[in-house]
């Protein structure tokens, strides 16, 4: 735009001031350049204002998609999935809670000694409650398979066999067998 004005201006210079062109060319000018602001200020806005609504928009299918991982939604199996202490996650066929972690101390008959680190969590659906635990015991990292209600699941954590991809330290997965 400010090419476009200084082209005119350049035009200007050209013209002599006592020409009564001059003044109709300089009116014209200073409309034009006005309208130009005028015009791409609409552009910008119109596409602003378009943008932002895309955006919100983008924003709200996300949140509904990914859903707000509470007590209220249900996870799916296979799927990675964030765990607190005393935090509820709510599958299809039960609610699972992490509960902690405990350490067991093992002797073996050599006098050496290891110390495993438990990650306990607690499945319950009605009354039926279990208590399952996961440990990389001596640095196997596999998943911790168990039953409930007569369906065989698995847990993991700190790995994704499926997927073949690290888990962070508050994520787990849990799959039907």
């Amino acid at each position: 735009m400010l090419n476009v004005t200084a082209f005119f201006i350049k035009i200007l210079e050209c013209i002599n001031r006592d020409n009564a062109n001059y003044f109709v060319l300089k009116f014209f000018i200073i409309f034009a350049s006005c309208n130009c602001i005028m015009f791409f200020k609409n552009i910008i806005n119109t596409y602003m204002n378009k943008l932002i609504f895309l955006f919100a928009i983008s924003n709200c299918i996300m949140l509904l998609a990914n859903g707000c991982n509470d007590s209220n939604s249900a996870s799916q199996y296979s799927s990675v999935v964030r765990y607190d202490l005393n935090k509820t996650i709510a599958f299809p066929d039960f609610d699972l809670t992490y509960i902690g972690e405990r350490k067991e101390t093992s002797k073996f008959p050599n006098g050496n000694s290891f110390t495993f680190t438990f990650y306990d969590f607690k499945i319950k659906k009605g009354d039926v409650e279990k208590t399952i635990s996961w440990s990389s015991g001596t640095g196997d990292i596999a998943p911790a398979n168990f039953e409930f209600n007569g369906q065989k699941y698995t847990l993991e954590l700190r790995y994704f066999e499926k997927e073949k991809e690290k888990l962070d330290n508050d994520e787990l997965v849990i799959s039907k067998l």
